[in-house]
């Protein structure tokens, strides 16, 4: 006989709620629901009750304990039984397991399976079954039933004994029972491994801190699920344990929000809004309306700035200032060639705007000049009716209950459209900066409040976990039957790519899955988990791969990361040139994991004395300014 076993739990199944511990909270929470006071009582009884028992005792031992009497409303039998049915639902499949069980299989292997477990056989036989691991003529082999276990290696023993096979080969996550003791006992082991990832590790030891952290190990259990089933790649493990983990619960958020405070209508503005939005379809709320919305800086640009355009186009910038912005940066915001301007004889002898001198001299060639700026006014006219039109096609004018989703920072496009139209649309964002709009701009509502952040992530998060398959919108244009439609960039189209595609699917996959479950993620744990998450990828605490960020499509001229030559990783580390839009990710996959955070320290320590030396530069520059003023005048 060729004998192939297996080991059952965290090889062949996996725990949808991540820990053994969990699923008695769960039977709690069923039985329960609105006592605490019993849950704990049973969450604490149930594992003494173990403790107490023989090494090698069932379930049905366990639960002939004199302490379960206390529960008059329930007999021991019956929340047995409601345990059972709970581990039945959630246990399911490793496929990577499961394949090379069909492959052995389909090579002659006799299949068996083992566990030191106190379930029995039967029960564990239906669910393996369930899960097309298990055929009729297969055993599965549990040392509360043949009072021999493999991590003392009596069952080993046990099964050669009994089945004398000529090969034996044997698969299991256990270092000591798994691997070692089978080995000792003559056993060709293999070593798997679909445990937690680091973050999710984390978070796991963290759950015993807060209240209901319990529901914290099923969330970690479904990311671990997710990603073996979806190969557990680097793209994948970044869209389950960090872009679900900051979507999924700020979508829960905001659909409760939503459904509390009366709205019939979300607008999801584009393109950092799409994945959002198909994580709300998922959930798929009753009496709340989903649209996506095509707008941008640019294309709201023009209808923005019809009227009071140059306190406007301050405005819209952080502070309220144009310092320290670069011109081409500024051009590209309003949409202008600087061809065009050089055909007007506008030019500029600076790069970047770093006094009030200089942002008064690109306002008063932008706005002020007699021979372009009467072409620009008509631009905008033109360009702003066609995009107030498409706001009012979208229903934003409508006297509806509705708010809008997007994901912060700033708030300029609520800004705009609350001006546009003359109305105050609540927003509701993933997060903000401390120079936020206030709400004189329209009522907003954040997730993550100013400074919870850290503002390292702002690219990562609009540019990667936000990848949208819908390219920018630049403007809009008539349509054939008389609608108006987003225009974007000559031959961009709608397109999937890796990132897109992996993170929407995943997210939503994360979503379903939670469903049946929705009803215990109250909002501290949901924040919790966010929050930890963004917190190790901003301070890159866990480890990561961090390789799919190389894919990433460039921001404002500049790669999401990329790995540094030596010239530029001294740069950065002493002189702080910045190279990417996420140089802490670029550090790491220059100098790897364990080396990182000794480059970012010197990175960080550089850091203090480049801003002093700026301020006595730009106080300096400023007071020499003035000198000269004074003297002109």
């Amino acid at each position: 006989m060729k004998l192939a076993t297996f080991d059952i739990f965290d090889t062949t199944l996996l725990r949808r709620c991540g820990v053994p511990d969990a699923v008695f909270h769960l039977v709690a929470e069923q039985l329960w629901r609105d006592n605490s006071m019993r849950h704990t009582e049973y969450w604490n009884l149930r594992r003494q009750a173990e403790s107490k028992c023989r090494k090698n005792a069932g379930i049905e031992e366990i639960y002939a304990q004199n302490g379960f009497s206390c529960f008059p409303e329930y007999s021991a039998e019956q929340i047995m039984n409601a345990e059972l049915a709970v581990e039945k639902e959630m246990l399911t499949v490793n496929p990577a397991i499961k394949e090379k069980i069909d492959n052995l299989r389909e090579k002659g292997w006799t299949i068996k399976f083992l566990s030191d477990m106190y379930l029995p056989s039967e029960f564990l036989a239906d669910v393996l079954r369930r899960e097309g691991c298990l055929k009729d003529d297969e055993e599965v082999i549990v040392s509360c039933e043949c009072d021999a276990r493999k991590d003392d290696g009596i069952l080993y023993r046990k099964v050669r004994e009994t089945y004398h096979p000529e090969r034996w080969i044997h698969f299991g996550d256990n270092k000591h029972s798994d691997y070692r003791m089978a080995r000792k006992n003559g056993v060709k082991a293999h070593l798997v491994d679909f445990g937690f990832t680091p973050i999710e590790r984390r978070i796991i030891s963290d759950s015993n801190k807060v209240l209901n952290g319990w529901i914290l190990n099923l969330l970690m259990g479904t990311a671990r699920i997710l990603r073996i089933r979806n190969g557990n790649t680097p793209s994948v493990i970044l869209a389950v344990d960090y872009v679900a983990a900051t979507y999924v619960p700020y979508v829960i958020w905001l659909m409760r929000k939503s459904k509390h405070n009366g709205l019939h209508r979300l607008h999801f503005l584009s393109r950092d809004g799409y994945i959002m939005m198909k994580i709300a379809e998922t959930l798929d709320v009753k009496d709340i309306d989903l649209n996506y919305l095509f707008v941008s800086r640019k294309s709201l640009m023009p209808c923005y700035l019809r009227e009071d355009s140059i306190n406007r186009f301050i405005e819209m910038n952080a502070n309220q200032s144009l310092i320290p912005q670069s011109i081409d940066m500024l051009l590209s915001k309003l949409q202008i060639e600087r061809a065009e301007l050089e055909h007007y004889g506008v030019k500029f002898n600076y790069k970047k705007i770093l006094t009030p001198a200089q942002q008064k001299d690109f306002i008063d060639k932008i706005f002020v000049n007699k021979d372009f700026s009467p072409i620009l006014m008509q631009r905008f006219r033109r360009e702003g009716d066609i995009a107030e039109a498409y706001l009012r096609q979208e229903g934003l004018a409508e006297d509806l209950s509705q708010g809008m989703v997007d994901i912060g920072w700033l708030g300029t496009s609520r800004l705009m459209i609350n001006k546009i139209l003359n109305k105050n649309i609540p927003t509701f964002y993933v997060g903000v900066v401390g120079t936020v709009y206030d709400k004189s701009c329209g009522d907003y509502d954040s997730y993550f409040s100013s400074g919870q952040l850290d503002i390292a992530l702002t690219g990562l998060i609009e540019n990667y976990f936000s990848a949208s398959p819908w390219p920018s919108t630049l403007g809009y244009k008539q349509g054939e039957t008389n609608n108006i439609l987003p225009r974007f960039a000559e031959g961009e189209i709608f397109t999937e790519t890796d990132a897109t595609q992996t993170n929407v699917k995943l997210c939503c996959d994360f979503t379903k899955e939670l469903k049946p479950y929705i009803h215990y993620l109250n909002e501290e744990i949901l924040f919790q988990w966010a929050k930890e998450s963004l917190d190790s990828i901003a301070t890159l605490r866990d480890e990561i791969n961090l390789q799919p960020l190389l894919t990433c499509s460039f921001i404002d001229g500049k790669p999401m990361a990329r790995k540094f030559n030596l010239l530029e990783l001294l740069n950065f580390m002493f002189l702080g040139a910045r190279y990417t839009a996420y140089d802490r990710a670029s550090l790491q996959l220059t100098v790897g994991y364990h080396l990182t955070k000794f480059a970012w320290r010197q990175h960080e320590r550089s850091k203090i004395m480049r801003t002093k030396l700026y301020k006595i530069y730009f106080n300096l520059k400023n007071r020499r300014e003035r000198m000269i003023c004074q003297t002109s005048g």
